[in-house]
């Protein structure tokens, strides 16, 4: 990912100035999850109907602030169902995990799916860390993928 780039055209997009940007490392939990996500998913017993696919990539997500945009530039591993639902993790700190999920209710269908999605991913987390690292979330406002 061109860093120099990535921001030039973020601010052409959104109008604002990139205050400062921080890259976020993989960490060790993170990489484990990312080797070990098509395994699981081919073997995780799922309702027939559902389908959940992942796709791995360079992300920049950014929090507003009044002094311009901090960029945040990181790895993710997103989970999505074919009906549009998706969870968006990266790695956070030294072996946390950040999450990105729209909690909005809109409907009961909607939400049984967005259920089952946060159920697989922490069933994909405990399998294949023997635990659940610290989990953070946050709302992002914007996010560009490569």
């Amino acid at each position: 990912m061109d860093k120099r780039q990535t921001i030039i055209d973020l601010e052409k997009i959104l109008d604002k100035k990139v205050k400062t940007y921080e890259i976020i490392n993989d960490n060790d939990n993170f990489i484990n999850l990312k080797k070990s996500i098509e395994g699981f998913l081919n073997n995780y017993n799922l309702d027939k109907d559902v389908v959940i696919e992942y796709t791995n990539n360079e992300s920049v997500s950014f929090i507003k602030t009044d002094e311009g945009l901090i960029l945040i530039l990181h790895n993710s591993i997103l989970l999505s169902t074919q009906n549009g639902i998706s969870l968006r993790f990266y790695p956070h700190s030294k072996d946390g995990l950040e999450l990105c999920f729209d909690f909005n209710k809109i409907s009961f269908e909607v939400n049984k799916n967005k259920i089952m999605l946060l159920n697989t991913f922490f069933d994909f987390v405990r399998e294949v860390l023997n635990k659940v690292p610290t989990i953070f979330i946050r709302e992002i406002d914007f996010e560009y993928n490569t």
